[in-house]
C-alpha cells in the first residue's frame, strides 16, 4: 500500500507559447494540485497513490498511461462514463501565465463520501488533499472531510493546503470549508502572502501559526514563494530560505512540488525544516521547465542539489550494486526534424545513447509547421529530456547545418518565428556544466530521420525504449 495518499482531480493540461487565442501548437500533460503533489513525492521515491474517479473520453488512456509511468498507485481511481477536467495555460516572453479552465461536471467533482476506500486510507502514512479538492463540488468536499475523518482515527497524519482559487468559490466558502478541515490537519500548508491575507486576514507567521495552533495543528509550513518558506513547530518559527540563482520559467505547480517534496522528507524521517528545505530546493528547480507535472525534477537531479546537506545522505543512498546519479554518464542524443512541405506535416526526433549503447527513441508529431521549426523542436525535446532526467552532460549531433550554425554563434538567427525557439535552447543549454553540439551527415543521422518520420506517418507523439 502507498505511504502517501493524495485526493483531489487529475487534469489534462494543454500549454502552448504566446496567447492562447493565437497558438497554433499546444503541449498535452498532465495536472492537478494534488496529483502533482503525488508525482513530485514518487519521482523523489515515495510509494504514492492517488483518490478520484477519471472520465472515460479520449483523455483516459494518456492520464493512466501518464500515472502509471509515474508509478502512482491508481487502485482507487476508477474510470466513469464522463469527461476530465482540462486547462490551457499559456506563456508569455515575460513569464506571464494565462489560464482558461474547463472543469465543471468533471468525473472527479462525482467523488463521494461513499466512493472512498477506507481501508486503503488507513494504511498510508499520511493523507494530502486541498482547498481545491474541496471547491469542485459538495460531494467532494464532504469526501475531503471524511478522508481525514478516517485517516485521524485510524493514526494517519493529514496534511491541508488551502490552495484558494477564487474561480472556484467565494472567500467566504473557502474559509468555512478551512475551518470545518483544520481540525483534522496534522499539516498546514498555506501561501503567502495572498492566500493567507485572503483566508486569515494576515500575512503574519506567528499569528498564522498560533490561528493554526489554536485549532490542534502542530506543524505548519508558510510557503512564501522565491523567498522560501517559514516552518513553525512547537512555537517556534524557522525561515529556510528559497533556492537561489534559480532561472524561472513557468511558477505552475511550485507550491505542489513544495508539498510533495516535504511530506516525502517527513516519511523518509527527516525533520520538519530539513524536510522544508528539501521542499524548497524542489520547487526550485521544478520553475525552471515547463508545465505543472512536466517539469517536476527527478531524484537524481534532487539529490545532486541538496549533496552537501548534512541529512542528504539519509534519504538519497544509492541501493546496493546501483549509482544513485547517472550525472556522469554520457549521454549522446541525434536530433532531426522535418516537414513534408514548407509548412507541411511536421516531426521531431531524438535518438539517445546512454555510454554509447542505444537507450531512448522519442517522436513528436507537431502538425503543420515548417523544417527549421522541426528542427528547433528535436533540440528543445533533447534539452528538456536531458535535464529531466539529471545530466550534467550532453552531446549533440544534427544533420542541419544551419541549426547547428546557430546555436554555436556561427550564424546569425534572422528569422523572428526562430529566435524565440533559438532564446529557448540556448538558456536550457547553460544549464549543462558540458554541452557540445556537432553536425554530421544525414546517413549519420539516420534513427533520428526514422523517430521524425514516424511521428508524421502515425500523426501522433510516442516513446521508443531499447534498453532499461
Amino acid at each position: 500500500m502507498p505511504d502517501l495518499v493524495t485526493l483531489g482531480e487529475c487534469m489534462v493540461e494543454l500549454f502552448c507559447d504566446g496567447s492562447i487565442s493565437q497558438a497554433e501548437t499546444f503541449f498535452k500533460a498532465i495536472g492537478g494540485d494534488t496529483l502533482n503533489t503525488a508525482v513530485a513525492a514518487a519521482r523523489l521515491g515515495s510509494h504514492a497513490g492517488f483518490i478520484s474517479k477519471f472520465g472515460d473520453d479520449p483523455f483516459a488512456p494518456f492520464l493512466n498511461q501518464e500515472l502509471q509511468r509515474e508509478r502512482i498507485d491508481l487502485t482507487c481511481c476508477p474510470t466513469i462514463p464522463g469527461i476530465n477536467g482540462l486547462y490551457l495555460i499559456a506563456l508569455g516572453e515575460k513569464g506571464e501565465r494565462e489560464f482558461t479552465y474547463y472543469r465543471t461536471g468533471s468525473a472527479a467533482s462525482s467523488l463521494t463520501p461513499d466512493d472512498l476506500n477506507l481501508d486503503y486510507i488507513r494504511s498510508a502514512r499520511i493523507l494530502h488533499s486541498s482547498g481545491i479538492s474541496q471547491a469542485i463540488s459538495p460531494t467532494c468536499r464532504r469526501a475531503v472531510h471524511k478522508a481525514f475523518q478516517v485517516a485521524r482515527a485510524a493514526g494517519v497524519r493529514t496534511s491541508f493546503d488551502p490552495n484558494y482559487r477564487a474561480r472556484l468559490w467565494s472567500a467566504q466558502e473557502a474559509r468555512s470549508a478551512l475551518e470545518e478541515i483544520i481540525p483534522l490537519t496534522d499539516i498546514f500548508l498555506p501561501s503567502a502572502p495572498d492566500e493567507t491575507q485572503t483566508l486569515l486576514q494576515t500575512t503574519d507567521p506567528a499569528e498564522i501559526h498560533a490561528w493554526a495552533q489554536a485549532r490542534g495543528v502542530p506543524v505548519s509550513i508558510l510557503k512564501q514563494g522565491d523567498l522560501g518558506c517559514v516552518v513553525a513547530t512547537a512555537g517556534t518559527l524557522k525561515q529556510v530560505d528559497g533556492l537561489h540563482n534559480v532561472r524561472v520559467v513557468d511558477t505552475s505547480g511550485a507550491g505542489d512540488a513544495f508539498n510533495g517534496a516535504f511530506l516525502h522528507g517527513l516519511l523518509q524521517g527527516l525533520e520538519p525544516v530539513e524536510a522544508a528545505r528539501l521542499g524548497v530546493v524542489t520547487a526550485g528547480l521544478k520553475v525552471e521547465g515547463r508545465g505543472a507535472s512536466r517539469s517536476l525534477p527527478e531524484r537524481r537531479r534532487v539529490a545532486d542539489t541538496v549533496r552537501d546537506e548534512p541529512w542528504a545522505e539519509k534519504i538519497f543512498k544509492p541501493e546496493t550494486g546501483q549509482k544513485e546519479s547517472t550525472r556522469d554518464a554520457r549521454l549522446s542524443v541525434h536530433i532531426d526534424g522535418g516537414a513534408r512541405g514548407n509548412p507541411g506535416s511536421a516531426g521531431a526526433g531524438v535518438y539517445l545513447e546512454l555510454d554509447g549503447r542505444p537507450w531512448r527513441g522519442i517522436y513528436v508529431f507537431l502538425g503543420e509547421r515548417t523544417n527549421n521549426f522541426a528542427e528547433y523542436s528535436a533540440l528543445l525535446i533533447a534539452l528538456e529530456f536531458a535535464l529531466k532526467e539529471g545530466f550534467s552532460q550532453l552531446e549533440v549531433y544534427s544533420d542541419s547545418q544551419l541549426l547547428v550554425r546557430q546555436i554555436l554563434g556561427i550564424y546569425r538567427v534572422k528569422n523572428p518565428s526562430l529566435r524565440n525557439l533559438h532564446d529557448r535552447a540556448t538558456s536550457l543549454i547553460a544549464r549543462f556544466k558540458r554541452f557540445e553540439i556537432r553536425h554530421v551527415r544525414r546517413e549519420q543521422n539516420w534513427d533520428a530521420d526514422a523517430l521524425a518520420n514516424k511521428a508524421i506517418d502515425l500523426q501522433r507523439s510516442g516513446e521508443d525504449q531499447y534498453q532499461s
